[in-house]
């Protein structure tokens, strides 16, 4: 087993393959205060930085000036047709044609603004072009220009308070990002349900899922909600490196603006660190429209004790976790729709097997 793909689950929790045939279980969410949550279950100072401080891209701040940017594309058929102006528009336009016609359409427009072309051009493509994230032979340890995986530079962390002063290596995570046509609900609910995750590309590991009893939900101090769990996961390594073990704490919470923003974090012994976070960023024809989808931006990194991981590694797991989320979220909100309730955070099952 490649070592890429066998850490691909601790980007965002994959499960392993189940059988359909063995029961499930679902975790019922206790109710908790926010500094019980804090003290017994997610360790807010593992939270990475919010920017990026060292000069470097922030792949996060990149891609919220994409969604403010006024654009200038121009259709080529009909003569008369409007202007595509934002990245909302772009998408919307695309979405309607078949994925085969997709790059050359998406060339032709970029032709008509080389403004746009010039400082957006590379995100538009990575983004909005994902024949092969959808096809038969998509790889995650493959990083193709069409798979709709934005990549984005590494970040060294600063390891300036407790507990990044203790990790004793140096901390470097991915930047990534995915366009996905779907609602947070289907997102979740696809990251959530541990069960059917033996459908996954690249998916095999000895045992996973959720902690019987972790999941607590609440309130902030300042009203907004939030909800915690622990994943554990056991995987087995190339020889001869045996294999690891892991308790993966996770948060989501709604932030001030009204953004769905997710932690995770682990202190378990086979690894130096581990630590990710996802902000979603609605996509809107319209300020008082209904999000066409979520540019999902992950920055995440892990180092496993004793075992030469690097950033190839890093990456392959971040893309293989975007890729099949993106890939689920989307096949669910085509069978069920929109489910989003506004300023609601969305929590939905959280499953595992028996």
């Amino acid at each position: 087993m490649r070592l890429g793909l066998l850490l691909t689950a601790l980007a965002a929790g994959l499960a392993p393959p189940v059988s359909q045939e063995e029961e499930t279980f679902e975790l019922a969410p206790r109710k908790v205060e926010w500094a019980t949550m804090a003290r017994d279950h997610f360790d807010l100072d593992w939270r990475l930085p919010s920017r990026r401080t060292d000069g470097g891209a922030d792949l996060e701040r990149d891609l919220r000036g994409l969604l403010a940017a006024e654009l200038q594309l121009r259709p080529k058929a009909p003569v008369d047709a409007a202007p595509l102006t934002s990245f909302a528009a772009l998408a919307q336009h695309l979405g309607t044609l078949p994925t085969a016609e997709r790059v050359a359409a998406l060339d032709d427009l970029l032709e008509t603004d080389p403004a746009t072309a010039e400082r957006y051009g590379g995100y538009l493509r990575q983004l909005l072009l994902d024949g092969t994230l959808f096809g038969d032979d998509w790889d995650p340890e493959d990083d193709a220009d069409d798979d709709g995986l934005l990549r984005g530079t590494g970040w060294e962390l600063p390891k300036t308070k407790a507990p990044w002063t203790g990790v004793g290596v140096d901390a470097v995570a991915e930047q990534g990002a995915v366009f996905v046509r779907a609602d947070l609900f289907s997102f979740k609910e696809a990251e959530n349900d541990y069960s059917v995750y033996d459908q996954d590309v690249a998916a095999d590991y000895e045992s996973i899922g959720p902690v019987r009893g972790s999941l607590v939900v609440g309130d902030d101090p300042a009203g907004r909600p939030f909800a915690s769990y622990r994943v554990q996961f056991e995987c087995d390594l190339p020889f001869p490196f045996g294999g690891y073990d892991c308790d993966l704490r996770v948060l989501n919470r709604m932030t001030r603006s009204g953004e769905l923003v997710a932690h995770i974090y682990s202190e378990s012994e086979d690894f130096h660190w581990i630590a990710g976070r996802d902000r979603f960023l609605s996509v809107r024809s319209a300020p008082d429209a209904a999000p066409l989808g979520y540019l999902v931006v992950r920055v995440y990194g892990f180092d496993l004790a004793g075992v030469p991981d690097g950033r190839d590694h890093r990456r392959t797991a971040l893309r293989s976790s975007l890729g099949n989320l993106k890939r689920k979220a989307e096949a669910r909100f085509a069978e069920t729709g929109p489910r989003d309730v506004p300023g609601e955070l969305p929590v939905p099952p959280l499953r595992g097997r028996l």
